[in-house]
Formats: C-alpha cells, sequence, structure tokens
C-alpha cells in the first residue's frame, strides 16, 4: 500500500488496527479518492476522524417529511456525535456547522433504506460544492444498514472495550471520583436523578406515574414517560453527554447524574422500548479486566425481567450489601424511602408530577390530573 500523511493506508484508515469496524480491504476507487485529497480536506479528515477510529463509515439519523429524507444528525461508529461538524471554506478555514447536517444522497434509492431511523453509511467527497470544500454524500453504490437497538448498545461498549489500560484505568477514576463526590453527602442522591429524569421526559402531553419498590432482591424504578432513545443511551454511558434533542429545557438523562446509582449498586438492569441490557461490573470487568463498568452497557434479550404494564421506562438496582440495603437497617432502601416521603400526601416535581405515598416502600408518582391517594 502507498503511503499517505506518513501513514500506510492500513494505519490511516484503520483497515489492520483496533477499528470500530470490521478489518476489510478498503475498496480501488475509494483509495483513488483518498489519495486525490486536497489539503483542505486532508486538514478536515484529521479533524473530525480521531486517530485509530475507522475512517470508512459513519452513522447517520434520517427522518422523513413528505416526499422528503433528511439527515438530522450524524455520529461516529461508538455512537457518539459528531460535534461539532467542520465545513470547509475555499481558503481552507473549517468553521463549525449550525443545524441540519449536509451529508447529501438520493436516501430512497440506496439499498438498504427502509424508512426513517439510523444508519450505517459509506461516505465520499461530493468534489462540486464551491461553499463547502468538504461536503460529503452517502455512497450509493454501497448498501446501508438499519441500527438497531442492539447495535446501538454493541457499539458503545466495544468501543470503551477496546480501549488501552491506561485509558481503561482513567475512565475508572474519573467514575468513582464523581459517584464518591455525588454521594458522600446525601444518600438519597439517586432516588432525586431518577425522579428528575422520568420528571424531564414526559410522553406526550400527560404527566409521568413513577413506581418505587422495595422488593426481595432488588429496588425497582419504574415510569410512564417517553421511552428511551439511543441518545438516551450514549449520554448515561457517558459523563458529558447530554440529550437536549427533544427537550432543550430538561436537566435530561446526563451521564454525572445517573453514576449515583451505582453509589451501593453494581448490577443495574434497564428495559424501555427495544432496549434491554445491564450494567454489570462482574460480567464487564469479566470481558476486560479493569473496564470502566458503568460505561459498558450489556445487552440482555431477557426483557420479560421487568414486568412494564403501562410503564416505559424500568430500572432494577441490585445492591452489593442486600441483607443491609433492602432490610429495615437505617441504611436500607426503605429506611431512604420513609425520610424522603413518609408523611407526605403530596410532593411537587416542577411542572410534570406529583407524589403521592403515604407507605414509602411503594411510593408512586401521578400526574397533576389525578388526585393524590395513599397507595
Amino acid at each position: 500500500m502507498g503511503q499517505y500523511s506518513g501513514k500506510t493506508f492500513e494505519e490511516y484508515f484503520g483497515i489492520r488496527n483496533d477499528s470500530l469496524s470490521v478489518a476489510h480491504r478498503v475498496p480501488k476507487q475509494k483509495v483513488q479518492q483518498l489519495q486525490t485529497m486536497t489539503p483542505t480536506q486532508r486538514k478536515w479528515f484529521d479533524a473530525i476522524f480521531p486517530k485509530g477510529w475507522s475512517k470508512q463509515e459513519l452513522i447517520v439519523q434520517l427522518e422523513e417529511v413528505g416526499s422528503n429524507v433528511f439527515a438530522k444528525e450524524v455520529r461516529h461508529l461508538d455512537f457518539s456525535m459528531l460535534d461539532p461538524y467542520l465545513s470547509a471554506r475555499e481558503d481552507g478555514e473549517l468553521i463549525e456547522v449550525k443545524g441540519t447536517i449536509p451529508v447529501k444522497g438520493h436516501w430512497r434509492k440506496v439499498r438498504g433504506y427502509q424508512g426513517s431511523g439510523y444508519y450505517r453509511f459509506f461516505w465520499l467527497f461530493t468534489n462540486n460544492n464551491r461553499t463547502n470544500a468538504c461536503e460529503i454524500r452517502v455512497d450509493e453504490s454501497r448498501h446501508i444498514r438499519k441500527v438497531s437497538a442492539f447495535d446501538v448498545v454493541e457499539m458503545i461498549s466495544r468501543a470503551i472495550l477496546r480501549l488501552d489500560p491506561g485509558r481503561l484505568q482513567d475512565l475508572n477514576r474519573d467514575d468513582e471520583t464523581i459517584e464518591n463526590e455525588l454521594t458522600n453527602t446525601d444518600d438519597k442522591v439517586f432516588v432525586y436523578e431518577l425522579l428528575q429524569n422520568a420528571n424531564d421526559y414526559p410522553y406526550g402531553e400527560r404527566g409521568v406515574n413513577v413506581e418505587i419498590r422495595v422488593d426481595s432482591d432488588c429496588l425497582c424504578f419504574r415510569h410512564t414517560g417517553a421511552a428511551f432513545s439511543p441518545q438516551n443511551v450514549k449520554a448515561i454511558c457517558s459523563i458529558n453527554a447530554h440529550d437536549k434533542s427533544s427537550n432543550p429545557n430538561a436537566i435530561g438523562y446526563k451521564g454525572i447524574g445517573f453514576k449515583t446509582v451505582f453509589r451501593n449498586n453494581n448490577r443495574v438492569f434497564i428495559r424501555s422500548g427495544e432496549f434491554s441490557f445491564w450494567f454489570d461490573e462482574h460480567k464487564a470487568t469479566r470481558k476486560r479486566f479493569g473496564a470502566p463498568w458503568r460505561r459498558i452497557p450489556l445487552w440482555d434479550s431477557a426483557g420479560s425481567r421487568i414486568n412494564m404494564e403501562e410503564y416505559r421506562v424500568g430500572f432494577k438496582l441490585y445492591t452489593r450489601n442486600p441483607e443491609e440495603l433492602l432490610g429495615e437497617s437505617d441504611r436500607g432502601y426503605r429506611s431512604i424511602l420513609r425520610k424522603m416521603f413518609g408523611g407526605c400526601n403530596e410532593i411537587f416535581m416542577q411542572s410534570q408530577t406529583v407524589l403521592a405515598a403515604e407507605n414509602a416502600e411503594d411510593a408512586k408518582l401521578m400526574p397533576r390530573s389525578r388526585p393524590a391517594a395513599g397507595l
């Protein structure tokens, strides 16, 4: 293979390294195009793709509006945003793009298109836009593949498990520091975080019903707010991601706040919409020693682990110390719930929900339109 910017094509385009895509040869026509990059395109290329990442594929969110198909956002193969998206002027200056991501293509005609959703696609430069020298388009000679909920979980976990040991150690240290700082002063923080997330994502115009229940083996939390989106899953696997796409006023599913659920729990199961996955310390570290397990979702096809009924989001928190935290200890979950809700008939959560809780072991949040009642 020839040389490009001091690297072989295998090294530069992630063909035989620890990239996020399956190793394969670069098509001849693609090699030819990449060899003829302009200096501006090379500058854009280096800015967009971190070293060692696959350079041939991206993920795009497509949305049908009438007879048109729009590309709403573009992501890397670990499902992180291509943010900021950079446009290149003729003078070579890179500028941030606001609004719709400019990925061109006759999406309806591309093999594999199945309507709105996320897709993996191969890209090429258009080389015909005078105002954006680095405009890209879908390679219509290749299939695009719709991304499933399973794919999202696998992409996120695979990307983290392939990091070098030093980076894994840094992520673990960051998670432990955040977890300790947020929970050292208040053992109720994780409950507030779960309630806040439910409050931020109502389903339609109705309020959010929330159930908190202490079972014999775990704490179960369910609510009727909006089901998880791929953006939500990515956000809770990070510490700086914040999904504001559907609700700009929401505090939202933030990675930092969500880390509080791991303070006393080393197994957390989540079921919502098409998603069903675990954060599991033992399983994650068996896959890779020293893995930052709080960031690694592990797919589980047995969604029946939570009976959803009318609920759209469900969590099960399995503690490291079930005898103490699931029993009648002062540090137990029943005691925590009594401190928060015991003796209160109504507690308002901003504008979306009302808490009705006389029985602290079966606390429920009800819409404001419904009368509060002890449950």
